[in-house]
């Protein structure tokens, strides 16, 4: 991985165009539940689940976009972030 991809962790969101022709394609029965294992900010998993009466879970290193997801819905959520240590501390808060 190289630095820039370090200081993003990897972080590459949907490109909204893409999320509008994906959620075009998905049809969800009510209850249902969506995961996203590379949340980001959860705007890619707000984007694809929008108008439908969904659970939505993510999974998101940085804790800041962990953050900005669960303010986007996302009813469960498991951050983990590094801290300057090294150590890893994880975390899960509901909304």
């Amino acid at each position: 991985m190289g630095n820039v991809a370090r200081i993003k962790l990897g972080y590459y969101p949907l490109p909204h165009a893409e999320g509008l022709r994906l959620r075009k394609l998905l049809v969800f029965e009510e209850g249902a539940s969506a995961a996203d294992p590379c949340a980001g900010t959860g705007a890619a998993l707000h984007q694809l689940t929008e108008g439908a009466d969904v659970d939505k879970h993510g999974v998101e290193l940085d804790a800041g976009r962990a953050a900005q997801s669960a303010a986007m819905g996302s009813r469960r959520f498991m951050a983990i972030s590094s801290r300057p240590s090294g150590r890893l501390r994880a975390f899960r808060f509901s909304i």
